[in-house]
């Protein structure tokens, strides 16, 4: 979650309006909100379910965490250009 907002904040995109009905919460504070309590979540429940399960999270984190890593760097060096039908680049 830290790696998909941190990558957003460098494309530097507009920050959309504020949802008409006041009682549904902002998104940026729900997207800060679950970069905490979801991983807390994760580990009360890893700390509940046997060892295996808890041991099984962490190291498919820690290899989804390097992998995110290596796949932003490599899209960050790579200009990407998009043809339609007739060959006219799209942007």
């Amino acid at each position: 979650m830290w790696l998909a907002q941190r990558k957003l904040a460098a494309q530097n995109l507009p920050v959309p309006e504020k949802p008409k009905n006041d009682a549904m919460p902002d998104m940026q504070k729900m997207q800060k909100m679950m970069l905490y309590i979801f991983p807390a979540m994760a580990a009360l429940f890893a700390y509940q379910f046997p060892a295996g399960v808890g041991l099984y999270w962490l190291i498919g984190t820690i290899f989804m965490i390097i992998q995110q890593f290596f796949a932003n760097r490599q899209v960050g060096k790579k200009k990407i250009t998009i043809k339609d039908k007739k060959g006219e680049i799209v942007t």
